[in-house]
């Protein structure tokens, strides 16, 4: 009788470990990742700094990427220009952010059709194959968490903060610093008009001071979810996705549209196209509307100075 029931235990332990395995399995099976669903402007599974791999023949009409402080204002404009085309949206593809030296490549490479960028082209890159095309500008401003209660900086006490020196805001919270890697287009930004800037952010990258950010949405993260952070970003990504970030001004000096214009606000960088020769098709037809009124309008809207240009 005891050896009946044991034989039985056995069985049933059996039993259980054998649907054990096939539901682990099962888990297994369901969550191996697929292909990445053709959505409009999808953010594609492209590591960060690595360029898209080489583009179907036929899978999409029109296919961007680059710095990724050029994506909020791509994705307004695309948007646009989709509903106004009555375009099918699923032909698009806009991937997450792989940095202005990886879009110029990418289109080096033909693996897409329109490179962003949100800097100068470097001397090296300025290829004869390529072609660069100005679009918008945009102010960099001085980021800082909703709970910090300044409202105004002065170029001085950037610099102390930068450096270490000013560690306190003025109801007594802790500073906390974010920086963008070495050669991000808003610190470059404020260099070229503060150039000890530039060493003060390299001392900063060789002692390892403060917390260092590799993309846009990780310092947008990072600002709306540190109390007392600062940092540089741009005002378009703030005010077109109506983010709970506070911004300061310089020497009194507020940034907006109008003293962007004026060059009474001192920080601004651009936003360039960088196409591969002739542009043809869907991809020609979406540069004339960024061009267009309608274009230029939606820009405006959104808190992007619209530059003059026209497709070659």
């Amino acid at each position: 009788m005891e050896g009946a029931q044991l034989r039985l235990q056995t069985y049933l332990l059996s039993f259980l470990l054998f649907g054990a395995f096939l539901l682990f399995m099962s888990m297994v099976w369901r969550y191996t990742p697929g292909p990445t669903p053709s959505t409009f402007y999808a953010i594609s599974r492209v590591r960060v700094r690595q360029a898209p791999t080489r583009r179907s023949s036929s899978r999409y009409d029109l296919e961007l990427a680059g710095s990724g402080s050029n994506l909020p204002l791509t994705r307004i404009l695309l948007q646009s220009f989709a509903e106004l085309q009555g375009y099918r949206k699923s032909k698009v593809k806009l991937y997450q952010s792989i940095g202005s030296t990886g879009g110029i490549q990418a289109v080096l490479d033909k693996n897409i059709d329109i490179g962003l960028i949100s800097r100068v082209p470097r001397e090296q890159e300025k290829d004869p194959k390529l072609t660069f095309l100005p679009y918008a500008r945009v102010a960099v401003v001085v980021a800082v968490h909703p709970d910090v209660p300044e409202k105004n900086i002065t170029k001085t006490a950037l610099l102390a903060i930068y450096k270490g020196k000013q560690r306190h805001w003025s109801n007594g919270q802790r500073i906390v610093v974010l920086q963008r890697e070495r050669g991000d287009s808003s610190h470059r930004a404020v260099s070229r008009v503060i150039p000890s800037f530039q060493k003060v952010n390299d001392d900063a990258y060789r002692l390892q001071q403060w917390r260092v950010l590799y993309q846009d949405s990780e310092m947008q993260r990072a600002l709306m979810n540190t109390p007392g952070s600062i940092g540089l970003f741009n005002l378009g990504a703030i005010l077109s996705q109506k983010l709970a970030i506070n911004y300061l001004s310089i020497h009194g000096v507020r940034p907006s549209l109008q003293t962007l214009r004026l060059g009474s606000y001192p920080f601004h960088k651009e936003f360039s196209f960088v196409i591969a020769g002739r542009l043809r098709g869907i991809p020609r037809k979406f540069v004339q509307h960024v061009f267009s009124t309608t274009g230029k309008k939606l820009m405006r809207e959104h808190g992007y100075l619209p530059l003059e240009g026209r497709v070659p």
